[in-house]
C-alpha cells in the first residue's frame, strides 16, 4: 500500500471511532442501555463476516457454531427487553458495524505502518470527524 493510502486508511479508521460513539450515544437516548449493550455484542458476527469478505478467511466450523450461538443469544435477550425503537436498534447495530471497520482497519493499518504513526493518524481522523 502506498504511503498516501496508509494515511487515508488510518484517518478513515479514526472516523469510524466517531461513528461508533455517535451512533451508540444517540441510540441510548431511545433504548434501554442493557439492550444496547447486548445488541452491540453482535459485532463478532460482523467481524467474522468482514474477515470472510475482505480477507477471504473462511470461518471454521467452531467459529460458525459460536456465531450461531451469539446470534441466538442476542435475539433471545433482545426479545426479553421491551420498548426499543427500531431506529435505536439500527443505530446500535450501526455502531457495532463501525466497530468492525475500526478493528479490521487497525489490523490492516498496523501491518503497513508502525504503532506510533498509526495511533497518531487514527487520532487525527477521529479529531477531524468530531
Amino acid at each position: 500500500m502506498a504511503h498516501g493510502q496508509t494515511i487515508s486508511a488510518a484517518i478513515a479508521v479514526g472516523a469510524s471511532i466517531t461513528g461508533i460513539s455517535l451512533t451508540y450515544f444517540i441510540a441510548i437516548n431511545d433504548i434501554d442501555t442493557g439492550l444496547a449493550i447486548v445488541l452491540f455484542y453482535a459485532n463478532p458476527l460482523f467481524i467474522v463476516l468482514g474477515s470472510w469478505v475482505i480477507s477471504k478467511k473462511r470461518p471454521t466450523r467452531n467459529i460458525a457454531i459460536s456465531m450461531v450461538f451469539t446470534l441466538v443469544g442476542v435475539f433471545i435477550t433482545a426479545g426479553q427487553i421491551g420498548d426499543a425503537s427500531k431506529s435505536a436498534v439500527v443505530l446500535v447495530l450501526l455502531s457495532a458495524f463501525f466497530f468492525t471497520i475500526y478493528l479490521l482497519g487497525m489490523s490492516h493499518s498496523l501491518k503497513q505502518a508502525d504503532v506510533i504513526t498509526s495511533v497518531v493518524l487514527v487520532n487525527a481522523g477521529c479529531a477531524l470527524t468530531y
